[in-house]
């Protein structure tokens, strides 16, 4: 079940980075651009390591931060690595990102010039925050493994997954976008102006849409059942907690 501030949208302080968190409205992630560039970078940066080897203790010393810095500063990263860095400015919006020279990620205030050092534990309290309002087990669920055997192979599954998220966002600008796709439904199902529900925060967005889901399945089988029918399967209680 979504947690009320989720559901809400306010910010959210994360007192071990000593940052507060924006959640971001649709809207404002569409600034980023279609559906699979929102999802890639979300995916890339909540990434685990564990999807990456399957023998972790082969690799017990590279950390999620390691894997996502050293990818996003390899040349041919250079259009994810700017839609990473537009995300972190959306979520944190008085701040602007860089990779520090000695390691870690640095989030400088830019009015007050205060900075922070995000390094391998935080980032992971970072990601772990990201996991939650993005709601990333409803959009991902379960990964398949990478499981390089050496460091050559593990560079090559790396190059592998690069390729398919490039792929992905390339084919997403001729695709029907998802999301506009719920925000069309609700609007018409539940009379709400599109344009509010752009306001919504994704988690929400999930919730109120697998709630009208549920009603409707409960209308229609109480309507067969006053008719007099008899519906072909039980239908689950519209206002059971969705997890």
């Amino acid at each position: 079940m979504v947690k009320l501030s989720h559901f809400t949208g306010i910010d959210i302080p994360i007192p071990e980075l000593g940052l507060v968190l924006h959640q971001p409205s649709i809207t404002e992630l569409s600034y980023l651009g279609t559906d699979e560039i929102i999802f890639s970078v979300i995916k890339f940066i909540t990434l685990k390591k564990e999807n990456y080897f399957q023998n972790l203790p082969a690799f017990a010393e590279i950390t999620n931060f390691k894997i996502f810095s050293t990818i996003l500063q390899e040349k041919e990263s250079k259009e994810l690595k700017d839609n990473i860095f537009s995300l972190l400015f959306i979520l944190f919006p008085d701040y602007k990102f860089m990779f520090s020279p000695s390691g870690g990620l640095i989030a400088n205030n830019v009015e007050t010039k205060h900075s922070v050092l995000i390094d391998d534990a935080k980032f992971e309290i970072l990601q772990e925050k990201l996991r939650e309002i993005f709601q990333t087990y409803k959009i991902f669920g379960t990964e398949k493994i990478y499981n390089p055997a050496n460091r050559k192979a593990a560079e090559i599954a790396e190059k592998i997954k690069r390729g398919k998220q490039k792929i992905a966002a390339q084919k997403g600008s001729s695709q029907e976008s998802i999301l506009a796709r719920y925000i069309s439904i609700l609007s018409v199902g539940l009379h709400i102006n599109p344009l509010e529900i752009c306001k919504w925060t994704l988690p929400t967005l999930y919730e109120v849409f697998e709630r009208f889901n549920l009603n409707m399945a409960w209308n229609i089988d109480l309507k067969i059942r006053l008719a007099g029918g008899s519906p072909e399967q039980p239908v689950d209680d519209w206002m059971k907690d969705i997890t």
